[in-house]
C-alpha cells in the first residue's frame, strides 16, 4: 500500500517512518565515523547557496569565457556550470537509490522480482 492510500491520519506517521528508514540506510560508515544524512543534506545546500550567491555575481556573458583545462583543452564556463549540475544530480541520485535499496526494496515481496537493486 502507497502512503497516497493511507487514511490523512496515517499518512504523516508512515512519512516519517520511512525518513527514518533513509536515514538508517544512509548511516553507513564514513572513515570511522557516524554519517548523518540530514547534515550532509545541509551542508550540500549550504555550499551550493554559496555557489549560487556567486554565479549570480557573474557578469552577463561570462558563461562564454573559457580557459584551457590540463586534459580536456579549452572548456567554457558554461560547460564547467553544466559538468557541476550533471555531477551534483549524479550524487543526489546515489542518495535517493540507497534509500529506495533499503528502505522500499525489502517491503515489496513478490514485486522484488521485477527490479534489480544495486546502490
Amino acid at each position: 500500500m502507497s502512503i497516497g492510500q493511507l487514511p490523512p491520519s496515517r499518512q504523516t506517521a508512515a512519512v516519517a517512518n520511512r525518513r527514518a528508514g533513509c536515514q538508517q540506510a544512509a548511516s553507513l560508515p564514513r572513515s570511522g565515523t557516524e554519517f548523518d544524512p540530514y547534515a550532509e543534506i545541509a551542508r550540500f545546500e549550504e555550499r551550493r547557496g554559496e555557489t549560487l550567491t556567486l554565479l549570480q555575481g557573474m557578469p552577463e556573458g561570462a558563461g562564454e569565457r573559457s580557459g584551457q583545462h590540463a586534459e580536456l583543452g579549452t572548456i567554457a564556463v558554461a560547460q564547467l556550470l553544466n559538468e557541476f549540475a550533471f555531477h551534483d544530480l549524479g550524487h543526489i541520485r546515489q542518495a535517493m537509490e540507497l534509500c529506495r535499496a533499503h528502505v522500499f526494496y525489502p517491503e515489496m515481496g513478490a514485486y522484488r522480482g521485477y527490479y534489480k537493486v544495486n546502490p
